[in-house]
């Protein structure tokens, strides 16, 4: 059985600590309160077998949840129910699940927080995947009813409003596409094959593919309807990043979609409120080819915005010789004449310049060159100004609790599936995967220099701990200015 325990660093900016060198602290459970461990069993029923992103681990979302003007920490839960924390504050949190009716029994991934019905109360999209009932897998739309002593309410109405996607999804975003005065919703998701993922097959882009996206349109009246493909969201993918920007610089929110696997990205342009058209390769050259997680900030302070998607290169040359993903030539070209977009196992960093033409945008591809495109099997990119100094900087989550992508064990299974049936093979993959070690690491945090390039300070700014984390968040929890 394995526990991902919750981290909580806080910033050193604005008080005097023992160790003044140092930006972050890490709290420990018994001060903050925090207790939340995202368990999951790796049974003989739900395993890395049935479901590829068993390991993938969940989303946090920071918000103030009852108006007291404090963030309070909601956690997705996978083979455990999601938590509720209400900041307390003194950075001290009060589990409050049951009472704010947030317990949940299904395999949750990511967490949005919107105003669904503009009552001015926060309320909580969550997404599902995991199990194979699609039963199970309904996306939760948590309104919040009212407040109880202090402690918000809230009631499932993903199914009344329509938003109650049965897909695998991972990540759902909302925003008002057309300018209607009303939030829409974007639903990231995934399908659950272990074959043909890497496999240059054609693509499909006509709605056809199992993991195709799902837009929803606010009818105005606190319902959505599901109009992905008269919109124009068409194109099937692994969705694991999901950021939601002007990327183009006309006023109109654009969509970004980091897909998994052999799956292009997406760059869903927003025509004026009328649909979307997938522009990337128009506006860069390449991509990551195992797109995570992405983020969408300025980075260089120009007013534009700018792009991060993580990948899984490791650091060392001996990890790259270890971990499963070199691209040979000829898969390579064999991938390009399929009609996709060049693709490499490395984290990208897009900074937005001008078009060949006035008022075009384009992005040029400088990961390498800023010294951020190798930091292992990562997860959650965050773009913020953690140390106020002006420039955005970036903070990495990475880690994976069980090494099924090393050298040594993929040939390992590659020689099981010769000689035996899928079932006796997963019937003896199973203890074999339960002994992989875990890739637990440090996450990264690099400090913008303001000249493109980052420096790597996780140790000299107190991020030493090592983990396997997925998803994070970054908020003032104290209400110091940090």
């Amino acid at each position: 059985m394995i526990k991902r325990i919750a981290t909580l660093y806080i910033c050193s900016l604005a008080c005097a600590c023992s160790q003044p060198d140092k930006l972050f602290r890490l709290l420990e459970a018994e001060q903050t309160g925090v207790q939340f461990a995202n368990t999951v069993s790796e049974g003989d029923s739900l395993n890395i077998l049935n479901y590829v992103y068993y390991y993938n681990g969940g989303g946090v979302a920071l918000a103030d949840l009852n108006g007291d003007g404090l963030d309070d920490i909601f956690f997705t839960g996978n083979e455990t129910s999601c938590r509720l924390y209400l900041n307390e504050g003194s950075l001290h949190f009060r589990d409050v699940t049951r009472e704010a009716g947030l317990e949940t029994r299904d395999w949750c991934t990511g967490v949005t927080v919107t105003d669904v019905n503009s009552d001015g109360r926060p309320d909580l999209y969550v997404c599902t995947a995991g199990y194979p009932d699609p039963e199970r897998r309904k996306n939760k739309l948590f309104v919040q009813q009212e407040l109880r002593d202090g402690i918000p309410v809230f009631s499932d109405e993903a199914t009344a409003r329509g938003v109650a996607d049965s897909s695998y999804s991972t990540q759902a975003a909302f925003f008002d596409f057309d300018k209607d005065g009303d939030q829409d919703l974007y639903v990231m998701n995934h399908a659950n094959q272990r074959e043909s993922v890497n496999t240059p097959a054609t693509k499909k882009t006509h709605g056809e593919g199992a993991s195709n996206d799902h837009f929803y349109v606010n009818d105005g009246n606190g319902r959505f309807t599901e109009q992905s493909f008269r919109l124009g969201i068409n194109t099937e993918g692994y969705g694991l990043g999901l950021a939601i920007g002007d990327v183009n610089d006309d006023g109109w929110e654009d969509v970004y979609v980091s897909n998994d696997f052999i799956y292009n990205d997406l760059l869903w342009i927003n025509d004026h409120g009328k649909g979307f058209v997938n522009l990337i390769d128009s506006f860069m050259n390449h991509q990551s080819y195992n797109g995570m997680g992405c983020d969408l900030a300025d980075i260089n302070n120009d007013s534009r915005l700018d792009l991060i998607v993580v990948d899984m290169l490791p650091e060392t040359a001996e990890g790259r010789k270890k971990m499963i993903g070199d691209l040979t030539w000829s898969k390579a070209e064999l991938i390009e004449q399929a009609g996709y977009a060049p693709q490499y196992m490395r984290n990208t960093l897009q900074l937005a310049a001008d078009g060949r033409n006035p008022g075009e945008t384009t992005f040029c591809e400088i990961g390498q060159m800023a010294g951020i495109a190798a930091t292992d099997w990562s997860w959650g990119p965050l773009l913020a100004d953690f140390d106020n100094d002006g420039w955005k900087d970036l903070f990495i989550s990475n880690g994976y609790y069980r090494d099924i992508g090393d050298k040594d064990f993929i040939d390992y299974t590659n020689n099981l599936f010769m000689f035996r049936s899928r079932e006796e093979t997963d019937r003896q993959m199973i203890p074999e995967i339960r002994k992989q070690k875990a890739r637990r690491l440090p996450n990264r945090i690099f400090r913008n220099k303001g000249d493109l390039s980052f420096d790597p300070v996780s140790y000299q700014w107190g991020i030493t701990q090592p983990s396997c984390s997925n998803g994070a968040a970054y908020s003032d929890l104290d209400n110091d200015g940090d």
